[in-house]
């Protein structure tokens, strides 16, 4: 949406893609240290960036057009992402045990991070308002305004930030 970015990546796209690339296969490797399902998780992360935008806006809304959806799609990417990495990069059957015989510590962990990342990515679009109104992206921006956005999504991180302590289903330390 901004032509200065696009012809920027357009001129070094090789160059570009080549070092994602790079980076991916180098994020598999070091996460291959922590379990052998890392690597799976680093191509379903390419794979879900490819799908959250696979080409640019033509005809058709893609999920980074849809409001609610493109927010939600990030946030429980994220969650489940931190959610995994927990899991997998837990001391043996400690933290698995822990998983199957207390799961609302892990679904309540993955609220609170899914929450705050919607919230984050609504902020992330209030600089972009003009440009996503221009190409037809709907985000909270462009649907209520900036200004409001920045209202409620700054209420709502107060809001988890205050509610932490009262999760008693949650560790002290994590609250």
């Amino acid at each position: 949406a901004q032509p200065e970015r696009y012809e920027f990546l357009r001129r070094t796209q090789r160059t570009v893609r080549f070092t994602a690339a790079v980076l991916l296969v180098a994020a598999g490797c070091i996460g291959a240290r922590v379990s052998w399902l890392v690597p799976l998780l680093v191509l379903f992360g390419a794979v879900g960036t490819v799908a959250y935008a696979p080409w640019p806006r033509r005809g058709a809304a893609r999920l980074k057009d849809r409001l609610w959806l493109k927010n939600a799609y990030v946030a429980g990417g994220m969650s489940l992402f931190s959610l995994l990495m927990a899991v997998l990069s837990a001391d043996g059957e400690r933290w698995r045990m822990g998983l199957l015989e207390n799961p609302a510590v892990f679904a309540v962990g993955a609220a609170v991070v899914g929450l705050r990342v919607f919230l984050d990515a609504a902020l992330c679009d209030i600089d972009d308002e003009a440009t996503d109104r221009a190409y037809r992206t709907r985000t909270f921006a462009t649907a209520v305004g900036s200004g409001s956005v920045w209202n409620w999504a700054g209420l709502g991180r107060m809001g988890l930030a205050a509610g932490l302590p009262f999760l008693s289903v949650l560790p002290p330390l994590a609250r």
